[in-house]
Parts: C-alpha cells; sequence; structure tokens
C-alpha cells in the first residue's frame, strides 16, 4: 500500500469500482492537503461543507501514512458525536480496509463508564439486586467473550442499574481485580493501545490530555500518538472546557461527609475502629453544617427557585460576601480534616488486597473529599483571569464553579507539544470569512506558517435538493 492519496481516488482497482461512489474534486484537494500535511508535520484546518466526504478525505491519507511508517506514527481521531464514531468504525473503515487491502489494526475505544463490570454483576447476582431476567442477559454478555460498550447491547438497561454495573474509576482495583484478564474496559484498552489508528471521541481524548497534564502516568487513558485528526472539531473548545472545569457540589460534599460520620464501630471492622477515633467529628458535622447553611443562604441571597447561574468575579465578590465567607470555613475545616483523609485512604492501601475490596466505595467517598476540596481551595482565587466563576443555585443545591476561559495553553502542553500534525475539520469553522477567532481560541496562532487553511464548499446542489416547507394560515396568539 506504498502509494500516493491521488491514486486511491482515481485508479478503476480502488473507489471508483465502486459504482455508488462520487467523485468530489473538493474531497480529493482536502485529502491531498491532509496527505502533504503529515508528511511534512504541519497543522490544518479545514472546513468542509455538507456533502465533501471529509471522513474518507483523513481516513485515506491517515491508512496510508500510517503503513508507510508503521514503526513510527499512530493516529488517533476524536469525534464529538457517537452517530460518527458509528458511521466511521463500522461502515467506513471496513470498506475502506476492503478497498485498500489493508491489514492495520484499527480500533475504537470509549471511556471507562461506558463498559460493563463483571465483578459488579457478579455481586448483583449475590446479592440479587437486579431483575432476574435483566440479570441472566447480563450474564449471558460478560460469558460471551465479547467486548460490548452498554448502549451497544441488544437490551436496554437503566440509567439507575447501568450506573451501579459499569467500570468505575473510584471502584476499579485494576490488576488486583480478580476478573482483570476478562474485564471488557482492560481488554478493549490493551487493544487499543495496540492499534495503528485509534478511534475515540472528544471526552476521551481530553480525559487523557487531563491526566497528562497532572502527570499521572500510571493512569494514561490512551497510548502514545503522534498525529491526531479532529472531527466535529467546532465543539473541541467548549468540551475542552467542560473537561477542565471545577465543580463543588454542597449536597454531594454533605453526602460524602455523612457517610463517613455514620461509621458504625460496633459493626464494623478493627479498621474502622481506628478510623472512628481518628477523624475529628465535630469538624465533619461543623462542615455538613456549614453546607447547608449555603444552600439556604444562597436561595435567600440568589432570590430564585429554579436553576440559574451567576457569575463572580473580583469586582462583585462583595455582594456574595456572606457565602464565600462561609465557603471559606468549609475550606479551612476541611484543611483541618485533608491530612486525616490522606491517612484514611494509607490505610486502605496497607491492607491485604482481599480486604480492600471491602472498603471501595468508602475509599471513593474520601477520594471525592480531597477533590472537593481541591477544587474549593483554588476557587477564592479571583486573580487569575482566565477562570470564570460562578454559582448554580437551585432548591436543593449549591454549586460552585471554575470554567477555563482560555484554552489555548492547556492543548499546547498537552496535546500539541507531541503531534506532529493535527487536523481540524468541521462544517462550521471560519467566522466572518477567515479563520483567525478559531485559531486563536486553540492557540494555533504561534504554529504560524505550519497551519494550512482553506474551505472547501459543499458540492451539495441546495437550489434544486431542498425544499422548505412553511404555513400559509398563520394563527396569531395573544395573552
Amino acid at each position: 500500500m506504498n502509494m500516493k492519496v491521488s491514486n486511491i481516488f482515481e485508479d478503476e482497482q480502488y473507489l471508483l469500482r465502486n459504482k455508488e461512489y462520487v467523485v468530489r474534486d473538493s474531497q480529493i484537494d482536502m485529502a491531498n492537503i491532509i496527505e502533504d500535511c503529515f508528511k511534512n508535520k504541519k497543522y490544518a484546518i479545514l472546513e468542509a461543507g455538507t456533502g465533501t466526504g471529509k471522513s474518507y478525505a483523513y481516513l485515506i491519507p491517515s491508512m496510508l501514512y500510517v503503513n508507510q511508517n508503521i514503526d513510527d506514527i499512530r493516529v488517533v481521531i476524536s469525534t464529538a458525536t457517537i452517530n460518527l464514531q458509528d458511521q466511521i468504525f463500522k461502515k467506513d473503515i471496513p470498506y475502506l480496509k476492503k478497498v485498500l487491502n489493508s491489514n492495520l489494526k484499527i480500533n475504537y475505544f470509549s471511556g471507562k463508564n461506558n463498559y460493563l463490570c463483571i465483578r459488579e454483576i457478579k455481586k448483583a447476582m449475590i446479592n440479587k439486586d437486579i431483575d432476574q431476567l435483566l440479570l441472566k442477559k447480563l450474564i449471558k454478555t460478560i460469558n460471551s467473550g465479547k467486548i460490548q460498550l452498554i448502549n451497544e447491547l441488544s437490551y436496554y438497561i437503566p440509567h439507575s442499574i447501568a450506573k451501579n454495573i459499569n467500570c468505575s474509576i473510584e471502584t476499579c482495583t485494576k490488576k488486583r481485580c480478580s476478573f482483570y484478564k476478562d474485564c471488557h474496559y482492560f481488554r478493549a484498552k490493551i487493544e487499543a493501545f495496540k492499534s495503528n489508528i485509534l478511534i475515540v471521541n472528544h471526552t476521551l481524548l481530553l480525559k487523557d490530555a487531563k491526566v497528562r497534564l497532572e502527570a499521572q502516568e500510571d493512569n494514561l487513558v490512551l497510548p502514545y500518538y503522534n498525529t491526531l485528526v479532529i472531527d466535529e472539531a467546532h465543539t473541541l473548545e467548549k468540551n475542552c472546557q467542560e473537561s477542565f472545569k471545577k465543580v463543588i457540589s454542597m449536597k454531594n460534599l454533605i453526602t460524602y461527609l455523612e457517610l463517613v460520620l455514620s461509621l458504625d464501630v460496633t459493626k464494623r471492622s478493627e479498621f474502622f475502629n481506628i478510623l472512628s477515633k481518628t477523624i475529628n467529628n465535630k469538624e465533619l458535622n461543623e462542615c455538613i453544617k456549614l453546607s447547608k447553611n449555603i444552600i439556604d443562604k444562597s436561595q435567600i441571597l440568589l432570590k430564585i427557585e429554579s436553576q440559574q447561574e451567576t457569575y463572580i468575579c473580583k469586582e462583585n465578590a462583595e455582594s456574595f460576601k456572606d457565602i464565600l465567607d462561609i465557603l471559606k470555613d468549609i475550606e479551612l475545616n476541611l484543611n483541618y480534616l485533608k491530612d486525616t483523609l490522606v491517612k484514611s485512604l494509607g490505610f486502605i492501601q496497607e491492607l491485604p488486597f482481599e480486604e480492600q475490596d471491602n472498603y471501595l466505595s468508602y475509599k471513593m467517598h474520601l477520594l471525592k473529599i480531597l477533590n472537593l476540596y481541591n477544587n474549593l481551595y483554588e476557587f477564592f482565587n479571583f486573580e487569575d483571569l482566565n477562570e470564570v466563576k460562578s454559582i448554580i443555585s437551585n432548591s436543593d443545591d449549591t454549586i460552585f464553579i471554575s470554567l477555563p476561559l482560555k484554552i489555548d495553553e492547556i492543548l499546547s502542553s498537552t496535546i500539541y507539544s507531541r503531534c506532529n500534525s493535527v487536523i481540524f475539520t468541521s462544517a462550521t469553522l471560519n467566522l466572518g470569512d477567515n479563520f483567525n477567532f478559531y485559531k486563536n481560541a486553540l492557540g494555533l496562532y504561534k504554529f504560524k506558517d505550519r497551519v494550512v487553511q482553506k474551505v472547501f464548499d459543499s458540492p451539495f446542489d441546495y437550489k434544486r435538493n431542498l425544499l422548505i416547507l412553511s404555513t400559509c394560515n398563520n394563527v396569531e396568539y395573544s395573552n
């Protein structure tokens, strides 16, 4: 398969042998640009209108490029929607592998919570927590040996059940789990790390970026890659902000603290006996009391009954002084508890592996409290102009949010720094007949001459094929 992109589009032995394939100059032009970007380590912003056929335009150059550099190149293709992922992996890839006679390893990989957890299903068998008919289907699935995503199963699992039987970052014991070798998630991850081309979604791509930013080398989500194609790239900025935002929910904090406070040493092990003597119940109770107070005061101060977001900055922080003062007290109390919580995690780690599994739920809540504390500590930094602070208040919760305003440095340090070439493509990327806004938002202005940019108009004949229906008897309503 040592050939050029133009051969695949123009030679009758490839795409043209399919009588349904329609030659599109814009598709060929786009594919040639991507091929050149890969070869010369360039970036590209390519707006491709409806009907351009952009998936073939980046898949074919990707497959050829990897094949010609099999030991040095791994391409990751990221999309925003499940529909496009399914189209690429289930339709486009099988066809192109057949046309190109390719044996490349191309896989699809999803987030951890999209896979069934065998251990949790086995627990449900013992505890009889699930309807028996559904349980039989789940057992048949995990015994089949086939890796399946929850949303791809032929039967429906209610969300209330799915959230308790899926793989979870908090409760996963990784290689210590007795079902590790059969685990759907880790089997999929092993295949992903063997891939020449890997298809993911933006959320997973950015989850990996966040892990690398925090230097969590033991928790890497994706394998090493040096070439990236981002389809539906118009959503990337928003996806990145969502992935890196910090959330502090008072309702969640109360839940986690109450669980720690509810230790019943008369019915628990010696471990909990030691823990109950270590943790200061007074500080726990004070945090719970203050958290409930914030929820009540937020309702009064913001004067709202339904969910609404209110922004806070250095200039208007004084207006929220009552709430922020209580929040600061919570932060101080959690700071006193922090060492104890970390020590508690250490106790769990020192237990024999088989005993640690008994405290997974407790460990999960300790980790969540510490995460909330870290987010809370950073919330008070109103000098950071790159973060937008806000409060969302509703009938039973008050949520504090820090959202990154600019994501260019995040992308630069976590993705661009290791990629020779990145392709951004979507049907809508330019604004005001140029890509300046997009380049500035994503930090691509730094690459100057290395960035190729082009708009491919849609070959779709809207005038002949688009029909607009409108009612002629409009009824006017008045209050």
